[in-house]
């Protein structure tokens, strides 16, 4: 009896295992799929990819093809997904139902191919009313700042059958007469004035703002922008409604696989008008904000001399490169180019990845990673000839102290992370590019050249001499920004976080100014170079950045589909909880896979 049980039960076992690693690696298969549908080759992955470019080039999310090739709306029966079937919970996202939608024909009409004239109600609060307004099959751009601007992406004719919205047909009325005097900015999530203290700001030609970070101001009639942290942006934690007149603006200085690779997508990024972000296109460019100023660059302070870089290499065996992370396998998927390097050429490897050598107790990051900016941990970096200069993901522009730290301390830093690095560095002969390297092996094989020719090598730290930084873009780009590093009484503002307030302050006065005058508000919304970053790759066995990476692409792709979902419920003031975006996200992505 006890045998006959036992067998029954090995056996239940045995199918539970079989099911779940089966349940397991269809996933698996799935998402493979979904990220490259299997390339075949390299050019089939390039084809897919360039697919997928033109796609996210179009803003109309509710359709499977570009507008330019079919103006018809997916159908929700398309993606297998209906509003009704979800299911219903206490943590739905409190957005209020806006003339009961459900029902209301003109709204249902907004899914048709035909265009519909929809009448907005006016508001005793709101101190703009509009006209009709032609909306076509792209109902996201209803009730928002959207609604009333055309995107400027592409064309003016790509635009109108992206959105259906022209300068022409969406025009103001009535403006300017409720206009506030002194604007409110709120900050929505980070708040630099002190947590609970409200400040006044004076900003050029002596324009002031009400600087607020207290959320029961989000509809007060003062309000006329509201300043968000981009990695703090949480989709459950967004104003329930927006109001028209009201700006979105975002600073958002960190790497793009913070905020789950959310602002790299178009649907993300065109909910603001104005930016603040690492990339030189945005409206308040902060690239070089790592950098505290250009003596930073040149200073001597802990400056080895060649002789002594030499000496330290014999006497304590240290290696010719210095590499230090405590953050490992990221996206730039450095670890696995350090691990290529170092079959051809010796790296002193710190901190958590890919370590072969112990810090000192003094400099452990058990607790923070404060020891980094210690005395003793830059004598530690000055005394190696080179310093990877490794980002954690590659952007145009994304640019952090991994590069400025080694320039400070006098050790040729080998660059990789933003592929226009060339613009900011020192001079033409400051830095080691990887890019420039056909495999990893040259470019080691470069590396052993300067460390055995002092007099080559010597060539790199010119920039540290009065006259050698000779880069005007980069000398340009930190004389002109307002905002200081570290305290900069030369500069307006003490921080770039107060700089950006004070640019939406003016701009916020630019707006009353037009709408007083009765003219027409300019097109303003953020564009997809303000911030948006690729797809994550990996290093091939030569070292070359080329290869479609399965897992940081999964996370991009998957960060593109949950912003599309997010947008077709906020923008057509559907309530939805976290559930319903991935419920909708991976519809979306299974259109993705059948389309193929």
């Amino acid at each position: 009896m006890h045998r006959k049980w036992r067998r029954i039960i090995l056996y239940l076992v045995t199918t539970t295992i079989v099911l779940v690693v089966g349940s397991y690696c269809y996933e698996v298969y799935l998402t493979e799929k979904a990220l490259n549908d299997v390339c075949m080759n390299e050019d089939d992955c390039t084809a897919r990819l360039t697919k997928d470019r033109a796609n996210r080039e179009n803003l109309d999310i509710l359709t499977k093809q570009s507008v330019a090739e079919s103006n018809t709306p997916l159908n929700y029966e398309s993606v297998h997904y209906r509003e009704q079937t979800l299911e219903r919970n206490n943590e739905r996202h409190p957005l209020m139902p806006v003339d009961d939608l459900e029902g209301n024909k003109e709204f249902e009409q907004l899914d048709s191919k035909t265009t519909t004239t929809l009448k907005h109600p006016t508001s005793n609060e709101d101190s703009y009313q509009y006209e009709d307004q032609t909306v076509s099959t792209y109902p996201l751009l209803r009730n928002s700042k959207l609604s009333i601007e055309t995107p400027v992406h592409g064309t003016e004719k790509q635009n109108q059958m992206a959105t259906g919205l022209t300068r022409d047909n969406v025009k103001f009325t009535n403006v300017g007469k409720q206009a506030p005097a002194m604007p409110k900015l709120l900050w929505w999530d980070f708040y630099s004035h002190g947590a609970g203290k409200d400040d006044f700001i004076t900003c050029k030609q002596g324009v002031q703002c009400h600087v607020v970070s207290n959320r029961s101001l989000t509809d007060h009639p003062d309000t006329m922008a509201i300043i968000y942290y981009g990695t703090h942006f949480y989709f459950m934690d967004l104003p329930k409604h927006r109001r028209q007149e009201v700006t979105w603006a975002v600073i958002h200085e960190e790497s793009p696989k913070n905020a789950d690779f959310l602002f790299n997508h178009e649907e993300i990024l065109s909910l603001f008008n104005y930016t603040a972000t690492f990339k030189r296109e945005s409206d308040y460019p902060i690239t070089t904000h790592f950098l505290p100023s250009l003596s930073y660059l040149q200073s001597k302070q802990y400056l080895v001399s060649t002789q002594d870089k030499n000496r330290y290499q014999s006497e304590e065996n240290l290696a010719p490169i210095f590499y230090i992370h405590s953050d490992c396998n990221v996206p730039s998927n450095r670890d696995v180019y350090v691990e290529l390097l170092q079959k051809f050429i010796r790296v002193d490897s710190y901190g958590k990845c890919n370590n072969n050598k112990a810090l000192p107790e003094s400099l452990s990051f058990g607790k923070s990673m404060a020891p980094m900016t210690s005395k003793e941990f830059y004598e530690l970096g000055a005394k190696y000839k080179f310093t990877l200069a490794m980002e954690n993901a590659v952007c145009d522009d994304y640019i952090t102290e991994k590069l400025w730290r080694p320039f400070h301390l006098g050790s040729v830093p080998i660059v990789f992370g933003s592929p226009k690095i060339k613009d900011y560095l020192p001079n033409k002969k400051s830095a080691v590019v990887i890019n420039d390297f056909d495999d990893v092996e040259k470019l080691a094989a470069f590396i052993k050249y300067l460390d055995r020719n002092d007099t080559a090598y010597e060539e790199y730290l010119q920039y540290k001499e009065p006259r050698g930084l000779t880069n005007t873009f980069l000398i340009d780009s930190v004389n002109k920004r307002e905002w200081s590093k570290y305290h900069d009484m030369t500069k307006p503002f003490y921080s770039l976080f107060s700089g950006f307030e004070c640019y939406i302050c003016e701009e916020m006065h630019k707006n009353i100014d037009i709408i007083t005058s009765g003219k027409e508000l300019p097109v303003k919304i953020a564009k997809l170079d303000h911030y948006g970053c690729p797809p994550p790759k990996r290093f091939s066995d030569t070292g070359q950045y080329t290869l479609i990476d399965p897992r940081f692409s999964y996370y991009w792709y998957e960060g593109k589909y949950r912003a599309k979902a997010f947008r077709y419920f906020y923008d057509k003031k559907m309530n939805f909880t976290e559930k319903d975006i991935a419920t909708l996200a991976k519809s979306f992505r299974q259109e993705y896979m059948d389309d193929g």
